[in-house]
């Protein structure tokens, strides 16, 4: 799950050309990030999660740029995807819930 800067950092970047920024020059980042650290940080997060790379120097550490991916770019789809996954592992719970109310409502009723 994604929070509202993360968010609105990735419309940011799908909506620049090739979906890419240079971190060498000043950009116009979302609300909420006023720090460099803060975009760190977020660019680190969503680098984890796999939506976007890092552009880093070569032989260095130091981030230079960084690029959406097609997670990215294609994130409510795989969004969707995990809540399925989610729903066809957790399926029997849901029933077995479903039975339980049902049995709950029975006996309220029938006492």
């Amino acid at each position: 799950m994604l929070d509202k800067t993360s968010r609105d950092f990735l419309a940011y970047l799908e909506s620049r050309p090739e979906g890419k920024i240079s971190l060498l020059q000043p950009i116009d980042a979302p609300d909420g990030i006023q720090e460099s650290w803060q975009l760190m940080t977020l660019l680190e997060f969503l680098e984890h999660r796999e939506y976007v790379k890092i552009i880093r120097a070569r032989g260095t550490n130091n981030a230079t740029g960084v690029q959406i991916t097609h997670k990215g770019r294609m994130r409510k789809e795989y969004r969707r995807q995990e809540m399925l996954r989610y729903f066809a592992d957790k399926w029997v719970d849901f029933l077995a819930m479903l039975i339980a109310l049902v049995a709950l409502m029975v006996t309220i009723l029938l006492r």
